[in-house]
């Protein structure tokens, strides 16, 4: 099982240009906007696959279902100023929505993500 919450703390170990170019060092927005995800007791984070930095100072959280839906995958994207988006991916369709930044917002995410990527047939994205 992977330590996410150690993964998290390397990447504030980050130093500028990490990515061999000039990437920013992910932010102190995005690390906390990604610690309360982390910290977060929502269903659907047994789906977490993947925790890394992005090339604008964010980070990005990768979510599949490894047992059903081999095609069904959610990639949530935290930005440096903190604000995160999910895209949904089905098979070669994608759906993206912002992730509004408040409980409400992000445990309507949660669930829609574990929704998705177990049982639910489609998903859907409020305009």
């Amino acid at each position: 099982m992977i330590d996410w919450k150690s993964k998290l703390v390397k990447l504030t170990m980050l130093k500028p240009g990490w990515d061999g170019y000039d990437a920013p060092t992910p932010t102190l927005e995005a690390l906390d906007v990604a610690q309360y995800f982390l910290f977060a007791e929502y269903p659907g984070m047994q789906f977490l696959t993947r925790l890394s930095p992005c090339v604008q100072g964010g980070i990005g959280m990768m979510f599949k279902h490894t047992e059903s839906h081999k095609y069904r995958t959610v990639y949530l994207e935290i930005d440096q100023a903190g604000c995160a988006a999910a895209m949904f991916l089905d098979a070669g369709k994608v759906e993206a929505c912002a992730v509004e930044d408040d409980f409400e917002g992000r445990e309507k995410f949660y669930y829609q993500m574990a929704t998705f990527l177990s049982d639910g047939p489609t998903h859907e994205v409020e305009p």
